[in-house]
């Protein structure tokens, strides 16, 4: 039998304590709530053992027993001790980049961002480094590269060996002995020697990096060890997979095993129309994609943004679509094959994106001169014209991940994700308003070709 003590009063409180310890776990970190319940469970099990009043004629196996549980209580306490200590001093010499991003901001700003983003969801708790999100002194950087990172990531695109922030970073990350990768663009090409022997003509502000201790002949040794630097190979389409293997190179491990994701898509319900042949429109595409999923989750859209692949078309029951526009975007056949889909899908709507500075209105007023070299035929090229116009009476929605920072980047996917949820206008009554608004003999035109392109989609179903 128990006695009647406080020993069982006590035992009561802890066993309610351990309950609500398994169940809520109101440490902050999984080994604080092992450790709490280890000990907790030893305290309880001696409790028990004293509480009990019949006398016990081995009293050496009990004896042994409370030792036990004592040494258990003891070893966990100094298991979570030397844990926690071992963390610190961790945290304390770990370099504060895992990996800074050297890049052309013009070139590659977009995918510096994606990659950001992708390694820090790859190891959680890391951090990755570009200078959008910290420009408030170009200074520094060489002291990040140098003192506080990891691996040293070159976006290798033509203009990276043009600009002296580019180049002093790759210095300082050779004179430091910091682990460098370079992540080939598909027309990169080495610097060749006639272009190192004549760096300062070609750079002719890298004299400016003196002042930091380097100097020209450093440049060019660093240029020319170019050659036994890590290399991978960025592929001329991205999509996931290919994103996923990139990030493994990056990393350092080998390539995940399993089956990845198809490079050709199919239909999409909720597609963001990009020029496919673009990387850095692509990699935007992207950035705004993975920002979007999370805000647009609980809302009434059916379907997660995707981005639209070579061979992937528009569903004829989309609903909503993002168009987002780079330089000659509107020249790519693709976009002119999407745009054209979504305007025969009868209930889609589309908000235009601006993903670069230097994007430009085609003047709708002569298609045929804007896109000489289009294959389509002269009806759909004027109703290409069309919804190029009626795109754009909307507000477009500006999203820069090559200029923007982080938090700017999250306030404007905030505001796409708003404009989404928002009642919109389809394509069609667009074209339909912009007819009603038009001159007469414009009307007329217009009208012949959307009856031709409306009998072209019946005779096609």
């Amino acid at each position: 039998m128990l006695s009647n003590s406080p020993a069982n009063e006590l035992g009561l409180v802890l066993y309610v304590n351990l309950l609500l310890v398994a169940l809520l776990r109101p440490w902050r970190f999984a080994v604080c709530n092992s450790s709490d319940m280890a000990i907790l469970l030893g305290i309880l099990v001696i409790l028990d053992m004293g509480a009990v009043t019949v006398q016990d004629r081995d009293r050496t196996a009990t004896a042994q027993i409370v030792i036990v549980f004592i040494s258990l209580m003891f070893l966990a306490s100094l298991g979570t001790l030397c844990l926690g200590m071992s963390r610190c001093l961790e945290q304390k010499f770990r370099k504060r980049f895992k990996f800074f991003l050297c890049h052309h901001k013009r070139d590659a700003g977009a995918m510096a961002r994606l990659l950001k983003m992708e390694l820090e969801r790859r190891l959680p708790g890391t951090r990755a480094f570009i200078d959008c999100d910290d420009l408030s002194d170009l200074t520094q950087l060489f002291s990040y590269v140098a003192q506080d990172t990891e691996s040293f990531v070159i976006l290798g695109t033509k203009e990276v060996f043009l600009r002296k922030w580019c180049i002093g970073e790759m210095v300082t990350a050779r004179a430091s002995g910091v682990r460098s990768l370079l992540l080939e663009w598909p027309d990169w090409r080495p610097p060749e020697e006639p272009f190192i022997e004549s760096v300062d003509s070609a750079v002719p502000d890298i004299h400016e990096l003196v002042r930091f201790g380097i100097g020209l002949a450093d440049v060019q040794d660093t240029f020319r060890q170019l050659t036994s630097v890590k290399k991978v190979r960025l592929p001329g389409q991205l999509n996931p997979a290919h994103i996923a293997e990139m990030i493994d190179s990056v990393v350092g491990i080998g390539p995940a095993k399993g089956p990845r994701s198809s490079s050709r898509g199919g239909s999409s319900e909720f597609p963001l129309l990009v020029d496919p042949d673009n990387l850095e429109a692509v990699a935007s595409a992207l950035v705004l994609s993975t920002l979007l999923k999370p805000l647009l989750l609980g809302t009434q859209m059916p379907q997660m943004p995707s981005v639209l692949l070579k061979g992937s078309r528009v569903h004829v029951s989309t609903k909503m679509s993002l168009m987002l526009c780079s330089e000659n975007c509107f020249r790519s056949e693709h976009v002119q094959e999407w745009l054209l889909q979504a305007y025969q899908a009868p209930s889609c709507c589309m908000i235009p994106v601006l993903a670069e500075d230097s994007f430009r209105v085609p003047a709708a007023s002569s298609v045929s001169a804007e896109f000489p070299e289009s294959a389509l035929d002269i009806d759909d090229l004027h109703l290409y014209g069309v919804l190029i116009r009626v795109l754009f009476q909307d507000i477009a929605v500006i999203f820069l991940p090559q200029s923007f920072s982080r938090e700017d980047l999250d306030l404007r996917a905030q505001q796409a994700a708003r404009r989404l949820s928002a009642p919109q206008e389809t394509l069609k009554s667009k074209v339909i308003r912009f007819m009603d608004s038009a001159d007469a003999p414009t009307v007329k035109r217009w009208t012949d070709v959307l009856l031709r392109a409306e009998d072209n989609d019946t005779s096609q179903v």
